[in-house]
């Protein structure tokens, strides 16, 4: 599957549609738009790995996991950490370096997340950035050690939805925002609604 511009999920049909072809369709589905909120733009080479297509093997593929490494002691050590991960979606998640967000579905099952670029751009604009379907990372309930949803003080207009995962690595968490509504994305506030009445 080729990567895809922003209209291919901007209204509530077409974002179903995404996920149904990339098998990620439950009973109950909550679609929702998300900024990476630890991103830092650094091109890893990550969207050219074996990590597309359902490839499970993630040996050898050392995605960035900051593009802000402050030494070599530094990097060595959070490249040792983040080899403990060895969920291909959960080493896909903690990509802050490639990744700026996310198209979400929230199931029954857990979570299908499709990862977001948008040129390595330090800041994000979701009418530029793409989809990358072929990376699709599913996160089941069982995997998830704690989930909570957010709020910002004196910030309506957005939510911090905070994954952390059942894994050795301390790395192995996700750090969300997410608007209560969107001119790009019509269906956000209404799935922001069942997200918070589900989760608040």
């Amino acid at each position: 599957m080729d990567t895809l511009t922003v209209e291919s999920f901007k209204t509530l049909d077409a974002v179903r549609a995404l996920f149904e072809n990339a098998g990620y369709i439950g009973e109950k589905n909550c679609f929702l738009a998300a900024l990476n909120r630890d991103y830092l733009p650094k091109n890893t080479g990550f969207f050219t790995t074996s990590l597309a297509a359902g490839g499970a093997n993630i040996s050898g593929v050392i995605g960035g996991f900051s593009g802000a490494l402050i030494g070599k002691s530094v990097e060595v050590t959070m490249a040792e950490q983040r080899a403990k991960i060895t969920d291909r979606s959960i080493f896909i998640l903690t990509n802050t370096s490639d990744i700026c967000g996310y198209v979400i579905n929230k199931t029954e099952k857990g979570f299908g997340f499709i990862p977001l670029s948008n040129d390595y751009k330090l800041i994000t604009k979701f009418e530029e950035v793409k989809a990358h379907p072929d990376f699709l990372a599913t996160v089941s309930y069982d995997k998830i050690d704690k989930m909570k949803l957010k709020k910002i003080p004196f910030n309506f207009n957005r939510r911090i939805l905070q994954l952390t995962f059942l894994c050795e690595s301390p790395f192995a968490f996700l750090t969300l925002t997410l608007p209560t509504k969107s001119d790009i994305f019509p269906y956000q506030e209404e799935q922001m609604k069942i997200l918070m009445e589900e989760m608040i």
